[in-house]
């Protein structure tokens, strides 16, 4: 009859005073196989992935919710996508550890260009108004602001949305007048 070690909590007696792994053996065997051949590379991807992860998770709603100016906004929302992008690597480089190779590196890659696009979404909409209704955004070619506007209140969803070229006065006026608060 084995003794329980008090410091494994995966272990317990059996009704007949022996000592019993929680865990199947052969999954105790693979994950000692696993620590093992695991070097100082995936590991360090890994706690990278999970500071990567919890950034973007505090990143994503101050970006979202703090009223900011433009250009604290646009450096707040450039850490983003980066930081999706590294907790995606990290994510990816445990899931490898266990076998799942292909799915982890498509997982990854999409979650990397999805942050890439979030990011870019967040830099091209650099203001907006408190009702959330009217909106301004710069032209990515020849960096015109323009602005976006649901002008039929009274229809349902605010009506067919208005675009239309702003003059960077207009543009610089309505966010100085509080019209429009950083995104």
């Amino acid at each position: 009859m084995t003794a329980c070690d008090p410091k494994r909590s995966s272990e317990i007696y059996n009704a007949g005073g022996e000592c019993y792994s929680l865990l199947p053996r052969i999954k105790i065997e693979r994950a000692m196989e696993l620590v093992a051949m695991t070097g100082g590379s995936e590991i360090r991807w890994i706690k990278l992935g999970v500071i990567g992860g919890l950034c973007a998770s505090v990143l994503y709603p101050v970006v979202l919710l703090v009223p900011m100016r433009p250009a604290t906004a646009a450096a707040v929302a450039a850490f983003l996508g980066p930081a999706i992008g590294v907790g995606s690597l990290g994510l990816c480089q445990l899931l490898v550890l266990h076998g799942q190779r292909v799915a982890a590196t498509l997982g990854a890659l999409a979650n990397i260009v999805a942050g890439a696009l979030l990011t870019a979404m967040l830099l091209v909409q650099f203001a907006t108004d408190a009702s959330g209704w009217n909106s301004m955004h710069r032209d990515p070619v020849d960096r015109r602001p323009w602005g976006l506007a649901y002008p039929a209140s009274g229809m349902h969803g605010g009506g067919p949305p208005t675009l239309c070229i702003l003059s960077a006065e207009d543009a610089a006026r309505k966010v100085n007048e509080g019209q429009l608060h950083s995104a």
